[in-house]
């Protein structure tokens, strides 16, 4: 198929006569006219599963380990090249014994068996999976490349400082998505990995579930047809890019990944795109204020691919004295904002937790669930009740429940960062 994509601006337009500062939330989306699409060998996938002594206790974990693995093989595009890892202190080829295999009905087979014998013994260097990972995908540049890792444990066979160094190294080069199963995994290692692999982090609470979401993943990725796609922004002289973060599907800030086009523009990551929709919110500072009977503009944001700009959308800003106009908010910009603040709310939230300061705990989780409320985030709302007992959520009054585990708070810190559908909003949600 071939992607098409759409930029569309929401914004409050008009702003104080001395304001510099205008903010928008840009929402990208993809559609198709279902002709062509990538080919054979477009696709270029490994799969990580973490075989680490862990994952034998108890035995279901490794079981289901291998049934997920096993349906991510099958999920595979007849023709994508594809490996298969064990990841323990070391990380190991299960499939093939060397380098990537070609997808078709025999080399699935061959690989679902070797799969079949997985066993769990040893420890866990997960930055030492990736760069075996890293090294795979190196050899497919043309490709548009993923892994999708599942873990159990921390990450306690190397360094945090080998850990951090081989995310980096892999920035850039592949998508990855992570998962956690069972209760010794670490929300910081599984988040750093997605954020900085352009992924997402999810815990799988119920291992019967862990199939359907590695045969998802995969599809999903077999399922992009636009590789290395960036947002690029251009901005007037003087003024700068204050703050882009992608506020949905998931949370992740953009700001410092940028990369300088030239003295008006920076590129932003944002890798391979299929059908679907995100939104990134973008604040722009260092305007210069202009007095005029229409829109100045404040920015220009663009998708691009290759070099080639394939949609894009300007972002205005209106000097005025009338404080009617000023004080009118886009609804979609203050929604996105509140998803921003209510992210931040839980991680402070858990964080104070952690570091058993109930009173500060209690006071976050009950601004996270105030605004959970406020904007009709049922999820969110359950999601909270993991850590809370909430007797009012219209004023966000919480206990921290006396139950609360570890586990808990690594799961809630994961889902911290998932936010919501886009393109909806409060009210059409309840309509």
């Amino acid at each position: 198929m071939v992607i098409e994509f759409a930029v569309r601006v929401d914004q409050t337009l008009y702003v104080p006569q001395d304001e510099t500062k205008t903010d928008a939330l840009v929402t990208v989306t993809t559609s198709s006219n279902g002709a062509g699409g990538p080919g054979p060998g477009a696709f270029a996938e490994v799969i990580i599963v973490d075989c680490s002594g862990s994952m034998a206790f108890p035995r279901t974990k490794i079981a289901a380990a291998r049934q997920a693995a096993g349906a991510a093989v099958d999920a595979l595009q007849e023709g994508a090249h594809f490996a298969v890892i064990a990841g323990t202190a070391l990380a190991r080829f299960v499939y093939p014994r060397e380098g990537m295999a070609v997808a078709s009905s025999d080399t699935r087979g061959q690989a679902k068996a070797a799969i079949s014998r997985l066993s769990a013994d040893g420890g866990t260097a997960m930055g030492n999976w990736l760069r075996l990972a890293d090294s795979l995908l190196a050899r497919r540049p043309e490709a548009i490349r993923h892994t999708i890792m599942l873990t159990d444990g921390k990450n306690e066979s190397e360094t945090a400082q080998q850990f951090a160094e081989a995310v980096a190294a892999c920035e850039g080069h592949f998508q990855c998505d992570c998962r956690g199963i069972g209760e010794g995994w670490v929300a910081a290692d599984l988040r750093l990995i997605a954020s900085r692999l352009l992924g997402t982090a999810s815990p799988i609470v119920d291992p019967a579930g862990l199939v359907d979401d590695f045969r998802t993943a995969v599809r999903r990725a077999m399922g992009r047809a636009v590789n290395e796609v960036s947002l690029r922004v251009w901005t007037p002289r003087g003024a700068r890019v204050d703050l882009l973060k992608q506020t949905a599907p998931t949370i992740e800030d953009l700001t410092d990944r940028g990369v300088r086009v030239d003295a008006l523009t920076v590129d932003y990551p944002t890798g391979a795109w299929g059908l679907e929709a995100r939104d990134y919110y973008v604040v722009i500072d260092g305007l210069r204020p202009i007095v005029a009977d229409t829109p100045s503009s404040a920015g220009y944001v663009a998708v691009m691919a290759g070099g080639v700009e394939l949609s894009a959308a300007e972002v205005e800003v209106q000097w005025t004295e009338d404080a009617n106009l000023f004080t009118e908010i886009s609804e979609r910009v203050a929604e996105s904002t509140g998803q921003i603040e209510l992210a931040r709310a839980i991680q402070e939230g858990i964080a104070a937790l952690r570091a058993d300061d109930i009173p500060t705990a209690e006071a976050r989780l009950g601004l996270a669930v105030s605004l959970a409320y406020q904007s009709g985030n049922e999820r969110k709302l359950s999601e909270l009740g993991r850590l809370v007992e909430i007797p009012d959520s219209a004023l966000g009054a919480v206990r921290v429940r006396s139950d609360v585990t570890d586990h808990d708070m690594e799961v809630s810190e994961v889902l911290s960062v998932h936010s919501r559908e886009v393109g909806s909003t409060a009210q059409e949600r309840h309509a």
